[in-house]
C-alpha cells in the first residue's frame, strides 16, 4: 500500500502567516506526526507527501536529511483545491500499486492500528473509511438561516482520514471529477459520487482534525502524546593514541596522546550532542555526522554540538540542563572543567551555570583505568514548547 499525506492547503482557519501543517506540534511539524506513523507500518510501501508549492523544496531537503526511514518517494506542489492536491499526489504513484491511503496531514493522531483495521476492510470491500458517532442533535438550516428539519445521528456518522481505495479505481475517480472539474470535501464523497461503494469503519479512538486555533490549544495539551520534560543520555569513547592532539570539551590538554576519531575526536562534545538529540527523538550523531563523510574530517566538535542544538530547537524543545561526566584515568579533569562547561554552554547556546562537567576515574579498572582510552557520558534535560 502506498500512501498520500496530503498537506497542501493553507491553513487560513488557523490564522497566523504559517500553514498549520508546519507549525511544532509536541516538538515535530504537525505533517511529521502522520508520516512517521504510516512509515512505521510494514503494510505501507512508501508515501506522496503533497506540501504547497513555496514550501516543496524545504521539505523535500528535511525529508532527505532527517527522514530517510520514513520511505518519501516523493513531495510535490500541492493545487488550488483539496482534490486537485489529492490528485496530484496519485499521480506519483506507479501503476500496479493495488491500495492507496489518502490521510489529511491535519490529523496528526491518527495510529496504527485504525490504520491496519481500515486496511484490512479496504481489502475485502475495495475501499473504507473511518468514522465516528456523532452525539449533538442535528438540524438542516436553510440559506434563510431557519431550521428546516432534523436529522437522524443514529443514521449519520463523521468521515475521518486515511481513506484507503483500490489505487486503479481512486485515480480514475478522480480524473473523471478533474475533466468534469466537480469538487468534494473528501475522498469517499467523490468515489461515491461515481458509482462505487465505501465500507465504514466505526471506531472510537482519538484521530481528532485541527482546523482553528482552539483546535491547536485543545491537542497541544495532550500531555500522554508528549510529556512536558524529556531527557536524553549520550556516550562516547574513542581510544589513546600517539600523534593525536588531546580535545575535550573544546579545550587542548597537554598530554603524550590524544583521542583517536573521523573528527577531533572530542568524545565530550560528541556524548552531549547526541544525549540532546536523544532527549528530542531524533536520532544520534552518527546518522547527521558520519564518519564516512569527509565534510567532518578534523572538525571543531563543538561545530556539531552548535548545529545539533539547533537541531533540538527546531524540533521545539528548550535546553534546560545538561550534565555530563567525563572517564579517564588520566589526565585529571579537573583543572579544566569550568572552561569546558563555558566551551559547551556556548556552543548549545545556553547559560554557562545550566552546564555540569565532572570527571571520575575507574580505579585502574578496565579499557579505562589502563589508560587506553577516554570516555564521557552525558545527561540532557529538555521542555517541550507547548505554544505553536
Amino acid at each position: 500500500m502506498w500512501t498520500v499525506i496530503v498537506a497542501g492547503g493553507s491553513g487560513s482557519r488557523m490564522g497566523g502567516k504559517t500553514p498549520k501543517q508546519f507549525l511544532k506540534l509536541h516538538g515535530r511539524a504537525l505533517w511529521r506526526h502522520s508520516v512517521e506513523t504510516f512509515a512505521a507500518l510494514d503494510s505501507v510501501e512508501a508515501l506522496v507527501l503533497v506540501v504547497p508549492a513555496a514550501y516543496v523544496e524545504a521539505v523535500f531537503l528535511e525529508a532527505e536529511r532527517d527522514l530517510v526511514h520514513c520511505r518519501i518517494k516523493s513531495v510535490v506542489a500541492g493545487g488550488r483545491t483539496r482534490r486537485e492536491s489529492v490528485l496530484k499526489g496519485l499521480r506519483e504513484i506507479p501503476s500496479g500499486v493495488d491500495f492507496v491511503a489518502i490521510h489529511d496531514a491535519a490529523r496528526p493522531f491518527v495510529d496504527s492500528a485504525l490504520i491496519t483495521q481500515v486496511y484490512e476492510k479496504a481489502r475485502v470491500c475495495g475501499a473504507a473509511v473511518p468514522v465516528h458517532r456523532l452525539t449533538d442533535t442535528l438540524l438542516e438550516v436553510g440559506n434563510d438561516g431557519m431550521v428546516c428539519c432534523g436529522r437522524d445521528r443514529n443514521t449519520l456518522k463523521g468521515a475521518e482520514t486515511p481513506q484507503i481505495f483500490r489505487f486503479a479505481a481512486i485515480i480514475e475517480a478522480h480524473g473523471k471529477a478533474s475533466a468534469e472539474n466537480l469538487d468534494f470535501t473528501d475522498d469517499a464523497t467523490l468515489f461515491m459520487h461515481y458509482g462505487y461503494k465505501v465500507a465504514a469503519v466505526e471506531h472510537d479512538g482519538i484521530n481528532p482534525k485541527i482546523t482553528t486555533a482552539e483546535d491547536w490549544r485543545m491537542y497541544a495539551n495532550i500531555e500522554n502524546e508528549a510529556p512536558l520534560f524529556r531527557s536524553g543520555q549520550g556516550i562516547d569513547v574513542h581510544p589513546l593514541v600517539e600523534g593525536r592532539r588531546l580535545i575535550l570539551g573544546g579545550v587542548e590538554i597537554k598530554y603524550p596522546r590524544g583521542l583517536d576519531g573521523h573528527s577531533d575526536a572530542d568524545v565530550l562534545a560528541h556524548a552531549v550532542a547526541d544525549a540532546l538529540l536523544g532527549g528530542a527523538n531524533l536520532g544520534d550523531i552518527g546518522h547527521f555526522y558520519p564518519s564516512s563523510d569527509e565534510r567532518y574530517r578534523g572538525c571543531n566538535s563543538l561545530e556539531l554540538l552548535s548545529d545539533a542544538s539547533g537541531r533540538v530547537r527546531e524540533a521545539g524543545f528548550e535546553i534546560c540542563f545538561m550534565d555530563a561526566t567525563v572517564v579517564a584515568q588520566e589526565p585529571k579533569i579537573a583543572p579544566y572543567r569550568k572552561e569546558m562547561a563555558a566551551n559547551l554552554a556556548c556552543a548549545m547556546d545556553i547559560d554557562s551555570a545550566l552546564v555540569s562537567v565532572k570527571g571520575t576515574t575507574t580505579d585502574h579498572l578496565g579499557a579505562m583505568g589502563r589508560g587506553e582510552g577516554i570516555m564521557a557520558l552525558a545527561l540532557a534535560t529538555l521542555k517541550r514548547k507547548t505554544t505553536p
